[in-house]
């Protein structure tokens, strides 16, 4: 994923660093994952490729929570197909959710 770490220091710091499954504090030490709500497929990758590794589309989610629930943050291909449209339309936008500084 490009921008991998100013996308998951964007989501620390506006997540609260609240795991988005739990709602638990995460900590700088614990192991933390970055998760797709629309999870990303091959044929997800063509349709959306500009919404599918945005920050529209990444929570911080607490590690061993991740690995026993993982697919519960959910982005249907409809709202992505939204999303993708949007992100379209405004080049700015979209450039700035795959790329926070």
């Amino acid at each position: 994923m490009k921008n991998y770490d100013s996308k998951f220091k964007y989501l620390w710091e506006h997540q609260k660093t609240l795991c988005a499954m739990t709602g638990k504090w995460l900590s700088h030490s614990s192991k933390v994952d970055m998760q797709h709500c629309c999870h990303q497929t091959k044929w997800r990758r063509k349709k959306f490729p500009l919404f599918i590794d945005s920050i529209l589309n990444l929570r911080l989610v607490d590690h061993s929570y991740h690995l026993t629930h993982g697919s519960e943050l959910k982005i249907y291909d409809l709202q992505a197909e939204k999303y993708e449209k949007f992100l379209e339309r405004h080049p700015m936008i979209s450039q700035w959710v795959n790329n926070p500084v």
